[in-house]
């Protein structure tokens, strides 16, 4: 996709896209599917700027919650799920790799500094 995939700031990729539909797609609206982690790079285009020009993103097979969050796990494997998050982001892997295991995390500050910027926005039904 984009030449920056190993860069170390989570969400890169959301950037990269948003700013890659700006410059090649310069006018009208965008509809994005994205596939597992394309899904949540797709989510984080369609948030990187308001108003976005990114009006639909369908995301099948997308780990909203995370890779790891998304098994079904005994209660050993909840134990040796919070060893695994805690080791997970030092194994050498790429950012986006990376990013899927704290997909929540990112999500979620995205939505508060979207709210932050934008106090009109009203989501409380999403």
């Amino acid at each position: 996709m984009c030449s920056s995939m190993a860069t170390t700031i989570p969400g890169q990729n959301g950037k990269d896209l948003a700013l890659a539909i700006s410059r090649d797609i310069p006018v009208g609206r965008v509809d994005l599917v994205g596939y597992s982690m394309g899904g949540l790079v797709a989510r984080l285009a369609a948030t990187e700027e308001l108003p976005s020009r990114i009006h639909t993103v369908i995301t099948p097979a997308t780990p909203n919650r995370g890779s790891v969050s998304n098994a079904e796990l005994t209660t050993l494997g909840q134990l040796g799920r919070s060893v695994f998050e805690a080791i997970s982001p030092l194994a050498p892997r790429t950012e986006g790799v990376k990013d899927l295991t704290r997909a929540a995390k990112i999500m979620s500050s995205r939505r508060n500094a979207l709210l932050q910027a934008n106090p009109q926005l009203d989501i409380s039904a999403t």
